[in-house]
């Protein structure tokens, strides 16, 4: 089997209050555990100033796509959060 090679990547970094953090990567867990498609990879990382999401794919419309769903994704954590404890 050949090795993946990915030519498109993106990092991200989204500012979030931290004891949001953790929560986000709990729930994200699954999905970078499986991830999305076979196109694609992603990591998830709190850091100091929020979580860093970085993603690999091996072109621009795998990348879109996987950056897309996991924007969306975090985007809903944290107003799903700030709805429960405003």
């Amino acid at each position: 089997m050949k090795p993946r090679r990915y030519k498109a990547e993106a990092k991200i970094l989204v500012e979030a209050p931290h004891g949001v953090l953790e929560i986000i990567v709990k729930s994200l867990r699954p999905e970078l555990e499986s991830n999305i498609t076979d196109r694609s990879k992603a990591l998830i990382e709190a850091s100091e100033r929020g979580l860093i999401l970085k993603v690999e794919a091996e072109d621009v419309t795998a990348l879109r796509a996987a950056v897309n769903s996991y924007l969306y994704w975090i985007n809903g954590i944290i107003d799903i959060g700030s709805r429960i404890n405003p």
